[in-house]
């Protein structure tokens, strides 16, 4: 039987147990105040079993699509099998975060393999400097997500502390992605929603964010995304509804934070309805909390991007109503009044505020796409989505007018 013995907060609290299709979690002690692994999995004697792959706190942050792929050949290697349990245990002895795992399959240590500052990376002419990042950090990146990414120990700023930060690069599938995430949390961030640290290196081929789970004495909070709080594995990310968010937000975040998360996630889902991001779905919302679970509340804003400047026909990843459209300035106020116990003239006013943020970051996307033509009509489908999102359904004929003012300028 394979096993993997995990930790919560720096204390061993269990071992993780795979039998053929059936994986158990036991806790190792039999006091109740041992830390729980998860908001949805307390201290309890018997086993907490889930078939068909890892609980989802397991499996919540193992690395999907690019990385995966890269991934699986030194998990096919060393176990025969290119399984999360095993990718699991690949990479086990390089998690860094409030959960930590032990594995007697796990090789080697690179959790302090530091050789580059974060000043370094931005300001790098590498065409390279991906591919080198992924030689030192590749197998401490339990950071989960389609697009190219790895989860890095840099250098900050000042030379003198060591931080985690999340490095984002594209393919030619979603060109210029870097900048279209940088722009889109640009936004978010004038809006005034809690967003970590951001940058965009000098050569626009990277996006880099800190961490959002670090508490003020250095240690980690507690952090788990909505698949993990409604009991779904990460290929259900695109099942349910706003509605169902903002509940689990109601049943999980501590009473004291209620309002202030339920307004924060409307915001969140407010720009990310205006900026046409079709990729707002379950992994991309969750909440933090405190070691003793008493303090509970939604996490920072991230991963926000116009997808329909790569798929003009995209759709929210969830739905409103029971379905999936666009909704508009009528809609998203209603919904914060029904979902997120707003009043009718908060819910407006906090909508207009959005809505603001997006028109100030229009101005700087026009300037930068006037600067780098290479960006430009990656641009120009950005600012076509923006503007198609005032009037709430998407109009065809607006996005293709301004595409075509753009295209003649």
């Amino acid at each position: 039987m394979d096993y993997i013995k995990v930790k919560a907060d720096g204390m061993t609290v269990g071992t993780l147990y795979r039998s053929g299709d059936t994986y158990s979690f036991n806790y190792d002690s039999s006091s109740s105040a041992l830390p729980w692994v998860s908001l949805t999995m307390p201290y309890r004697a018997r086993s907490w079993n889930w078939t068909g792959g890892l609980h989802p706190v397991f499996g919540m942050n193992l690395p999907e699509g690019y990385l995966f792929e890269l991934l699986k050949q030194l998990v096919m290697k060393e176990f025969g099998a290119a399984d999360d349990f095993s990718l699991l245990s690949l990479l086990s002895g390089n998690v860094r975060g409030r959960l930590e795992y032990e594995s007697p399959l796990f090789r080697g240590d690179n959790r302090d393999s530091l050789s580059l500052s974060l000043d370094e990376i931005l300001s790098s002419g590498e065409d390279d400097i991906f591919a080198r990042l992924l030689g030192i950090f590749l197998e401490s990146s339990f950071v989960s997500g389609i697009q190219p990414k790895l989860l890095a120990r840099l250098r900050d700023k000042s030379m003198v502390s060591v931080s985690d930060y999340i490095v984002k690069t594209w393919g030619e599938e979603f060109p210029h992605l870097a900048e279209n995430e940088y722009f889109c949390m640009t936004v978010a961030r004038k809006a005034g929603l809690p967003v970590s640290s951001f940058f965009l290196s000098d050569d626009r081929k990277l996006f880099v964010t800190g961490r959002f789970d670090r508490s003020p004495d250095g240690g980690f909070l507690g952090f788990e995304d909505f698949c993990v709080l409604q009991a779904k594995n990460k290929g259900e990310k695109y099942s349910g509804s706003y509605e169902q968010a903002a509940k689990t937000i109601a049943d999980f975040v501590s009473p004291q934070r209620r309002q202030s998360s339920l307004r924060q996630y409307y915001m969140i889902l407010v720009i990310s309805m205006l900026l046409r991001n079709g990729d707002a779905h379950l992994k991309n919302f969750g909440i933090l909390y405190s070691p003793d679970r008493i303090d509970r509340y939604l996490a920072p804003c991230y991963d926000v991007v116009t997808t329909t400047a790569y798929m003009m026909k995209d759709r929210p990843a969830l739905t409103f109503s029971g379905r999936k459209f666009w909704p508009g300035r009528r809609q998203l106020v209603d919904f914060g009044i029904a979902e997120c116990q707003l009043g009718k003239s908060e819910a407006g006013a906090l909508y207009d505020e959005c809505a603001r943020a997006v028109a100030e970051t229009v101005d700087e996307l026009e300037a930068y796409c006037a600067a780098n033509p290479e960006f430009a009509p990656t641009g120009r489908k950005v600012l076509a989505s923006w503007m198609s999102s005032r009037d709430g359904e998407p109009k065809k004929d607006i996005a293709d007018e301004i595409l075509g003012n753009r295209a003649s300028d």
